[in-house]
């Protein structure tokens, strides 16, 4: 039996015992004779109890509502932040493949020209600006595993706290198939030296882009109305920094300007079509 149910049941019994006494003292006085000053006695106190009762019920109701609230605040900075290093992440790609088009808000980041920068003329085998000093393509695999990652245990802690709308952004993410496909880009690499793929660049077709980066867009849109009307310390923002002229990577760094290869579709690995 929960806390719930037990205060629940305590203040019927209390009203009810109140009422009875109260009854009988009104509309039968001398039948409590000599009892009658303990019974208005018992009465005070059984309403004393009640309205004490009833305190201690809303104060400890009030705390939980709090401490709900603060987790689901934590829950909602953390939605901030992934969705803050998808954003960052995919300016990355856009700055690196530039030749001078620059975004300037998150809709421009997700618009024809960054999907067509992203698809055509990023260098997945240029050196990518991370510490590791690894390629592109392992640099957009493990950051896309790692914001999927932390965008399905976001859904997991937080489910029973967060709005419609706020599960609703982050399912939507999660299962995108863009970043899906993203997780294993660096896994065609064998495929690709398998069939003798030449992918010098990303390389997803601008159709299939411009409809999956627009879902994107959809989600990061739905998710930064919800968390800016509250007043979290962190919020959904454009990555303006990933642009600055000393922050790398330098406008280009991975700018292929070649012949891209094959268009094979999302999921389906060389060899199971013949290439356009």
């Amino acid at each position: 039996m929960t806390v719930k149910k037990i205060y629940i049941i305590f203040f019927s019994i209390i009203l009810a015992a109140a009422t009875i006494l109260i009854y009988l003292d009104i509309r039968y006085p001398d039948l409590l004779g000599r009892f009658r000053n303990l019974a208005e006695n018992g009465i005070a106190g059984l309403i004393g109890a009640l309205i004490i009762t009833f305190l201690l019920d809303f104060s400890i109701a009030q705390r939980q509502e709090k401490a709900t609230q603060r987790m689901a605040s934590v829950g909602l900075i953390e939605t901030c932040q992934v969705i803050n290093r998808l954003l960052a992440f995919t300016g990355t790609m856009i700055k690196a493949s530039s030749n001078e088009f620059i975004p300037y808000d998150i809709d421009a980041l997700f618009s024809n020209e960054s999907q067509e920068l992203v698809s055509l003329h990023l260098g997945i085998d240029k050196l990518a600006p991370n510490t590791s000093k690894t390629s592109w393509r392992y640099h957009i695999q493990n950051e896309c595993k790692f914001i999927h990652e932390q965008l399905g245990s976001i859904q997991q802690r937080y489910y029973l706290l967060f709005s419609e709308d706020v599960l609703g952004a982050i399912g939507e993410l999660y299962n995108n198939p863009l970043l899906n496909a993203l997780m294993v880009v660096n896994d065609m690499d064998a495929a690709d030296k398998r069939f003798r793929v030449k992918r010098p660049v990303l390389n997803i077709p601008l159709d299939q882009m411009s409809i999956l980066m627009t879902e994107i867009l959809r989600s990061v849109k739905k998710a930064e109305r919800y968390t800016n009307k509250l007043n979290l310390k962190i919020k959904i923002q454009f990555p303006s920094q990933t642009f600055r002229s000393d922050f790398l990577p330098k406008l280009g760094d991975s700018r292929y300007d070649g012949q891209p290869g094959p268009g094979y579709s999302i999921g389906v690995l060389p060899g199971e079509h013949d290439p356009k």
